[in-house]
């Protein structure tokens, strides 16, 4: 008979967070105008292709307008 000691084995593990469009983001209703840039949020698939590519498409987009000085 073997003698063994059982242990539990921790890891850590790395989450990739950068959304990436190819699901849609379900906002929480409590949360509404609240800075969630530190929350995980849920998600579900999109309905077809052709609102996963509308999105992404958008998403391309820059998130600020440039201003023309003249």
């Amino acid at each position: 008979m073997l003698h063994q000691h059982v242990t539990s084995v921790f890891k850590d593990q790395k989450f990739r967070m950068f959304h990436d469009n190819r699901r849609q983001i379900i906002e929480p209703d409590n949360f509404k105008g609240c800075d969630l840039s530190d929350t995980v949020l849920d998600s579900k698939p999109f309905l077809n292709r052709i609102q996963e590519n509308k999105q992404r498409f958008i998403s391309k987009f820059p998130f600020t307008i440039d201003c023309n000085k003249q």
